[in-house]
């Protein structure tokens, strides 16, 4: 028969077990639950861009990111209708095509927007994006479009189970999306003068 100290040894020994596998599995779960820190466009992108609440940004600023952004049009992603927006191109002078980094801001901006939607207690409103990567051989080759990086956004009307839709708040959600993707520096946005829409160019990050 083993004496008291031994049976206490044996008691201590096994509580500091049973604890150190309770603290080493919770710590494991806290490390898995541990969100990823985003990255900080802002400070991160190939070409200098501030955070800011308003869209206005100045033709120059999508031109500097455009080019930083660009991509030859053989390497160029197809945009295709989604759950998130429909590609409408409204001009024979550009193709539903864009760098991988448009395509990922397009998404994004489309999550944003039917969260935004959702929080006003409006149905999942898709928008419309009417114009992409210029054609090599258009007259408008030179212009901001060509590098796949830069795109028109319709506002005004959505698409909704095949039918369009005018909706005022739907215009909120959609300005409030882009003045949070704005603020975050992801994005170089200008509200179009003759229109309801924007333009839209992706900002990089470096390698």
């Amino acid at each position: 028969m083993p004496d008291k100290r031994t049976v206490l040894t044996y008691c201590v020994t096994g509580i500091i077990i049973a604890l150190s596998i309770i603290i080493y599995t919770e710590y494991g779960k806290r490390e898995k639950r541990t969100p990823s820190v985003p990255c900080d466009y802002c400070r991160q992108a190939t070409a200098p861009i501030a955070a800011r609440g308003t869209l206005d940004d100045s033709e120059s600023l999508h031109y500097l990111h455009a080019k930083s952004n660009g991509t030859l049009h053989s390497d160029a992603i197809k945009l295709k209708n989604s759950r998130y927006y429909v590609v409408n191109i409204k001009t024979d002078e550009t193709q539903p095509y864009a760098v991988p980094e448009l395509k990922q801001l397009l998404d994004l901006l489309g999550m944003t927007f039917q969260n935004e939607l959702a929080a006003s207690g409006l149905p999942k409103f898709r928008f419309e994006i009417t114009a992409a990567m210029s054609l090599p051989d258009s007259d408008c080759r030179t212009a901001l479009y060509q590098y796949g990086a830069t795109a028109d956004i319709a506002a005004g009307t959505y698409l909704y189970r095949g039918k369009r839709i005018t909706d005022k708040n739907a215009d909120t959600a959609l300005y409030n999306s882009l003045i949070k993707l704005r603020q975050e520096c992801r994005c170089v946005v200008t509200r179009q003068s003759d229109s309801n829409g924007y333009v839209v160019t992706a900002v990089k990050l470096k390698q």
